[in-house]
């Protein structure tokens, strides 16, 4: 059986490699490249099956593409009472307006989920070249 999934490429041209740089934000470590777009594309593709043929053989299951996920912006979080009332506190400290802001902020102050790992890193002040869905089959075996 096939199970097709879509993740989407990231695609910049790096001044200093003076190369295309493909880079697959939704799985961890899946950085290529290539002397066009048209092969860093293929290059992503290759990488996208070899990083899933990769999971499966170590029964690890592949991540969910963004692009077929129904994300409204909403997430019900649940804090306790004390944690609650630390945060309200926090919040009238900065400033914020709303908790809510409070929160997000923290949220896309962190690092981890800005994906500024090594390879972003050496790309950030590039320019975007090309960012699309690449489709890649993964087979499971019987």
């Amino acid at each position: 059986m096939s199970k097709k999934y879509l993740y989407n490429v990231d695609i910049r041209w790096s001044d200093e490699d003076q190369i295309f740089i493909a880079r697959v934000p939704e799985l961890a470590g899946v950085v290529t490249h290539g002397d066009s777009v048209v092969e860093a594309a293929k290059m992503a593709e290759e990488a996208i099956s070899l990083h899933l043929r990769s999971l499966e053989r170590h029964n690890e299951k592949a991540p969910a593409p963004i692009s077929l996920k129904k994300l409204s912006g909403n997430i019900p979080l649940r804090l306790g009472k004390d944690l609650h009332e630390n945060a309200v506190v926090r919040q009238n400290e900065v400033g914020a307006k709303s908790l809510n802001d409070y929160l997000k902020s923290l949220v896309e102050a962190d690092s981890n989920l800005n994906f500024l790992d090594e390879a972003n890193q050496k790309i950030k002040s590039s320019k975007r070249i090309h960012s699309s869905p690449i489709r890649a089959a993964s087979k499971k075996r019987a």
